[in-house]
């Protein structure tokens, strides 16, 4: 199997919670790399440029003195998490803080601490290897444990680059963001890259392309299955890697002459779903008065489609349609439009009743407008339901809310939301799975239950709450 279709497939069972060898698909990788030699350049182990004063300079002399030492194995940049020091007095002109890991051409993955200061001496660098526990030999890499140690250590530091501590994902980014190499005219660019020459390499731009194809093709859709595909699209698109349009369409017609026109809907949807799902929205959106009108205006057009719906046909399956409606509509603010932020708290999420909060927010303008109930903790007798929205004593939906750390998730779509069906005297129940992490095989588990109940199970919807990097901060 190829090394990036392998890759892949392990970064979705990952997300599923599943055992992955990630001892060989690490090694694999990296050693891709290892033979792209372009990539690799000298690495100064110390440099500096001392100013000579005006007044201790012999005329004609040079007024600057330098000293290079550069380490004996080429380097290529796995992941920068360098710097500029917000601190000093003004005593430095510039000082940097943070960490670089590097993989070396020996097969050396280490992480590295450059040292820099500007100031009225002039220039200096060192290159300084931080002593931890994550670094390894990519040929004779054993155990997982300094590679998870790796993605766990650069995730709690540098949760923009890297959420959560998956290696998968992790080693996605790595070799889709190397950059190419350039000629290095001035001391400071080993350290700070002019944006004329931040350039995606050859090898970082083939290997986005390369992942795209190998999850839109058939074969992985055979070895991961439809659903692992649709991750492996949402997965890529986390990571930030777009597909061209080509590859879009080559799918689709794919697809279309293979399938038929409501399974080519579908994909579509999904394509959708994954591919402008996943664009963020700037931080300062929500501060913006032109924001919270334009969701108004689309929510006040959803709205007018979920009444029109709902006075045609009021049945119970309506009243369905008409809650899984408001549950899109919050969904999307929560995907889409940035709300996701209210639900943590720095890099911890927030307890369940702050979405349950958040959602009643959400829902009270839709039942005020067409003349619903929403009831919240609504006790029927088997415990307090998170939501009973009705109209009328036949049409009643129950909605429970559960987060992906909780591990009663399988217990509540399984027992707990049928209780609460049974004493509100109900047939339709809608289970809400928010994801802000640890979500494991959890979701997969729900879903295979529903699929065994037929008919009369319960709806599932999955929201990914998770953090995301602002739109500004994406290279």
């Amino acid at each position: 199997m190829d090394v990036l279709e392998t890759l892949l497939l392990a970064a979705v069972r990952e997300c599923w919670g599943e055992q992955v060898d990630f001892v060989g698909v690490t090694r694999n990788v990296l050693s891709c790399v290892l033979d792209e030699r372009e990539l690799f350049e000298a690495l100064p182990e110390r440099m500096a440029v001392e100013v000579i004063p005006i007044e201790d300079c012999e005329p004609g002399s040079p007024r600057t003195h330098s000293m290079e030492e550069f380490h004996p194995s080429r380097a290529v940049l796995l992941f920068d998490g360098l710097t500029g020091a917000a601190f000093g007095r003004k005593s430095y002109i510039y000082k940097s803080k943070g960490l670089r890991v590097y993989l070396f051409e020996s097969g050396e993955v280490c992480t590295l601490t450059p040292r820099c200061t500007i100031d009225d001496l002039g220039f200096s660098l060192s290159n300084e290897l931080l002593d931890a526990p994550h670094d390894f030999h990519v040929p004779t890499l054993r155990t997982v444990e300094p590679v998870a140690d790796l993605f766990e250590m650069i995730s709690r530091h540098f949760p923009t680059f890297l959420p959560e501590a998956r290696i998968g994902l992790g080693l996605i980014k790595m070799i889709t963001n190397l950059r190419r190499t350039f000629i290095i005219d001035y001391c400071l660019e080993y350290v700070i890259v002019p944006p004329d020459v931040d350039i995606l390499s050859d090898f970082s731009q083939w290997s986005r392309r390369e992942l795209w194809d190998v999850c839109l093709s058939r074969r992985f859709e055979r070895e991961a299955g439809h659903e692992g595909q649709t991750r492996a699209i949402a997965l890529l698109m986390e990571a930030g890697i777009s597909p061209q349009p080509d590859q879009i369409l080559d799918y689709l017609q794919r697809i279309g002459r293979s399938s038929s026109s409501e399974d080519l809907l579908q994909r579509m949807d999904e394509l959708k779903l994954a591919v402008l799902g996943r664009i963020d929205q700037l931080t300062e959106d929500l501060s913006d008065p032109l924001f919270w009108k334009r969701l108004g205006r689309e929510q006040r057009r959803l709205l007018d489609e979920v009444a029109e719906q709902f006075r045609d046909d009021p049945c119970i399956r309506t009243m369905g349609d008409v809650v899984l409606e408001i549950l899109e509509v919050f969904k999307a603010q929560i995907e889409v439009h940035g709300l996701w932020t209210e639900l943590w708290d720095r890099d911890q999420p927030k307890h369940e009743r702050t979405v349950q909060k958040l959602f009643f927010s959400s829902a009270v303008s839709f039942c005020r407008a067409y003349d619903l109930d929403i009831s919240p903790e609504s006790d029927g007798g088997s415990g307090p339901v998170d939501f009973k929205i009705s109209g009328g004593w036949h049409d009643k939906v129950v909605v429970e809310f559960k987060l992906s750390t909780n591990t009663s998730v399988v217990h509540g779509y399984e027992c707990q939301l049928e209780r609460y069906k049974d004493s509100e005297n109900t047939e339709h129940g809608i289970f809400v799975l928010v994801d802000v992490g640890e979500l494991g095989g959890k979701l997969e588990r729900v879903l295979s239950l529903q699929a065994a109940k037929g008919d009369r199970a319960s709806d599932i919807v999955y929201i990914d709450a998770r953090p995301r990097v602002s739109a500004s901060k994406k290279r």
